[in-house]
Order: C-alpha cells, then structure tokens, then sequence
C-alpha cells in the first residue's frame, strides 16, 4: 500500500472514533488553527465553544485524529505540488518536432503523444469552405495549437528553485523578462474532398499572442 493510501487509511480509523461533531472539529480545527472558532464552526454554542475546544484538544482521540488529517492535506498539497511543477517542466521541454510525423507532416491532436498534448497552451478548430476550379469545393479544418512560452516556463522553475528573483524590469507587466511571456502557434490545415482526408498547409506562427486573435 503506497504512503499516500496509508495515511488515508490511518485518518480513516481515527476518525471513526470520534462523533460527527468532533469529526468537523478537527477538520475546522486543521484549517483554522483556532479552537474557539473551530468549535462554534463545528455546532457548539458560542458560550461554550472556547471551553469546548480546550478539552476537545487533549483527547488522544482527537490529536490523532488532527494528526492524520494534517498528514494528508499535507500529502495532498506535495502532491499537487509535484504535478504543477512537472506541467512547468512539460512546457519548458517540450522539443517541438514532437509535434510532426517522421516525414514532416504536423500531427492531428488524437496523434500526440499524452505529455506532449498536456504542455499545450490550447487546441482550437475552424471550418473553412474552400472552392475548386472545377466549381467543386473542399472543407478545411483549421487546428491550431498554440504553444506556451518556454522562457516563462524556465522563468518559473528558477524561482521555484530559488535561482533568481525578477526585478520586474520588463516592458510587458505580464512578462519580467520583457517579452519572454509570449507563446507561438503551431496551425495544420486538414482536408476533406470527395470522402477523404488529407493533411496540409502547416504553418508557424511566432508572434501569436496569447491573449490575443
């Protein structure tokens, strides 16, 4: 059983001892840092509640129980932690040729690979009616990836490692470094004509704005 299913199970158990009063005590109580409000928050009346929440606090019961519960929030927020720092990481590492077949045609999104599609900024489609010499005419799907900005990825995995504090020195209040915040465009053109479909017309765009059209 992982470290994480442990402390859930412990809490588990050492809640079961408690009432549902003493229950929502220590969960306010872990948030709160407060006896007396963490008591009026679990239902005892305001005359009693700071005298309620003294004796509360030296149950065994209880301080197990506020144990376990701090374990897991705390194990909760490593964990969501983690994630984010490794989705700073995906964007920050992200090797744009990943995003092409071997013979240079730029992949449809059910084509990339999970991480890759997870440090995308965005996916977005738009259909265009295209017609032909011949008066026939195609259907093109427009899908455009936009890709994060790398340097303000680095920028922030170096503050999170404590390399560098910014002096907030840029021109872009949005980017410190002065430019860096802004991503690019990644566009593939997909056809459809006479029942089949082809891929063309990729294009890159390096001035997209993130914020913007």
């Amino acid at each position: 059983m992982s470290e994480q299913m442990n402390i859930f199970a412990e809490e588990l158990t050492a809640m079961k001892r408690l009432t549902a009063k003493q229950r929502l005590f220590v969960r306010k109580y872990a948030v709160l840092n407060n006896g007396y409000k963490a008591a009026l928050a679990a239902g005892y009346s305001e005359r009693s509640a700071r005298q309620q929440a003294s004796r509360l606090l030296t149950y065994p019961n209880i301080q197990r129980a506020l144990e376990m519960h701090r374990q897991r929030i705390r194990q909760e927020l490593d964990d969501a932690g983690l994630s984010t720092i490794r989705g700073i990481h995906g964007i920050a590492n992200l090797d744009i040729r990943r995003l092409y077949h071997s013979d240079g045609r730029l992949k449809k999104p059910d084509e990339l690979d999970e991480d890759v599609a997870l440090a995308l900024g965005s996916v977005s489609f738009e259909e265009v009616r295209i017609p032909l010499k011949d008066g026939d005419s195609k259907i093109v799907t427009r899908v455009d990836y936009k890709l994060e900005s790398k340097l303000k990825a680095f920028e922030q995995l170096a503050k999170i490692y404590g390399l560098y504090q910014s002096d907030g020195s840029g021109d872009d209040p949005d980017d410190p470094a002065g430019g860096g915040g802004r991503g690019f465009n990644v566009n593939i053109n997909i056809e459809r004509h006479n029942g089949e479909q082809t891929t063309d017309g990729v294009s890159v765009d390096g001035g997209a704005d993130p914020d913007g059209d």
